[in-house]
């Protein structure tokens, strides 16, 4: 009888350190898992993986908890972004709304709830994370994106997004035009036509309109008759190896041995590489 009771005993007391054994093991496999999600910006996944975590003095659990709270925007900007980039007028009229309204929840909370120092730079790296967004994407400064931000206090969700659309309107604008200017960031101008003794020579002026550094930029020069009929041809570089910056001009002039009939010079962007 005296045994049966021992066992028992030492069964009650195994139980509860199998039980602490097999949380650790949950907390390590769960927290493994977390912390992936939450490299990949999966910050929902991760908020969720720590759900039955207890902290245990470890701060990245309530780290991926806040995130899992105050990211749900960014995560639906990311989905749509993936998917449209920004290719679209309704894209980007989505993608901007779910970056400035997620940052404007956010700052309302921080000025309306009570959070702890911990809490408050957590808020303030999530907030840095719609910025910097903001900023890659839509080439938004820090204080424009929170002069908008701001100017949501007070409104409807339904008003908030009739001024987001119009933002994101003028913005989709915008971006055309940048998108063109860095696909075809180079612009010859100021082509002129001159004959000396021996040599017809071409002169102009490149321009750099894009947003990268450019250089070892190569043109080509067809120079044709009255009749468009090419009589003789010849390339060089417009821009060697010191590099032309955004918004810098450069002049640039070829020759080909002089003939009469040449009245006019078509000049062709051949190559160039960007910085």
């Amino acid at each position: 009888m005296k045994k049966k009771i021992k066992k028992r005993k030492k069964i009650i007391f195994l139980i509860p350190i199998i039980l602490i054994v097999i949380y650790l093991l949950y907390y390590v496999i769960m927290y493994s898992i977390a912390s992936e999600q939450f490299k990949n910006e999966e910050y929902a996944n991760a908020s969720k993986s720590c759900k039955m975590l207890i902290s245990f003095g470890n701060t990245q659990v309530a780290k991926y908890r806040l995130y899992g709270k105050y990211t749900k925007y960014y995560e639906n900007f990311n989905e749509i972004y993936n998917k449209y980039k920004i290719n679209t007028e309704t894209a980007i009229n989505n993608e901007f709304f779910d970056l400035t309204y997620g940052l404007y929840i956010i700052r309302k909370n921080q000025s309306e709830y009570y959070l702890s120092d911990f809490e408050n730079n957590i808020m303030d790296d999530i907030t840095k994370l719609y910025i910097d967004k903001l900023n890659k994407i839509f080439m938004i400064t820090e204080h424009r994106a929170i002069s908008l931000v701001d100017s949501y206090e007070d409104l409807s969700i339904d008003d908030i997004k009739v001024v987001s659309s119009a933002f994101a309107s003028e913005l989709y604008k915008n971006l055309e035009i940048i998108n063109e200017n860095d696909s075809n960031p180079l612009v010859i101008s100021n082509i002129s036509l001159s004959n000396d003794s021996y040599f017809t020579t071409v002169s102009g002026i490149i321009t750099n309109r894009g947003y990268t550094n450019v250089s070892y930029v190569k043109i080509k020069g067809l120079f044709v008759n009255e009749s468009g009929i090419t009589i003789d041809t010849d390339w060089t570089y417009a821009v060697d190896s010191v590099e032309l910056a955004p918004g810098e001009s450069k002049k640039w002039e070829m020759m080909v041995k002089k003939d009469y009939r040449i009245n006019k010079v078509n000049i062709e962007i051949i190559d160039y590489e960007r910085n």
